[in-house]
């Protein structure tokens, strides 16, 4: 799927079912990108970037509560409930710490210094 394809997919969704967040207008800069990308010594593939550096970066997509119940308790098989967003983290001006992936980032053990993590699902722990 091309980012305008996504774009469109996202913007068209139904407001009464989703909340959508994203850095909009303070999407980072290519300069304020490219510092963090020299800061953790990584380079981001060129898709990522595109979308990190638009107003769609920094992404939460949220199913409201009201129609996606969060679960307290989860029984074997039931971990599709957790499901219910998902959230690519960003910079820029205002972006929330839940949504910072310099957090991200700087949260890992130190023994974990190969990896960053762009991206989460739901309730889940893991970062991908």
């Amino acid at each position: 799927m091309s980012f305008s394809e996504l774009k469109q997919r996202l913007l068209g969704l139904n407001k009464s079912h989703y909340r959508l967040m994203s850095s909009a207008h303070c999407a980072p800069s290519k300069r304020q990108w490219e510092s963090f990308e020299k800061s953790i010594d990584f380079i981001f593939p060129p898709e990522f970037r595109e979308f990190s550096l638009s107003p769609l970066g920094g992404l939460s997509l949220e199913v409201f509560e009201e129609l996606w119940e969060r679960p307290t308790r989860l029984e074997p098989g039931e971990e599709w409930k957790n499901l219910y967003s998902i959230k690519v983290f960003g910079l820029g001006f205002g972006v929330p710490e839940w949504l910072d992936i310099r957090r991200e980032v700087n949260s890992l053990p130190p023994e974990e210094t190969d990896l960053i993590p762009f991206m989460s699902r739901g309730g889940e722990k893991e970062r991908y």
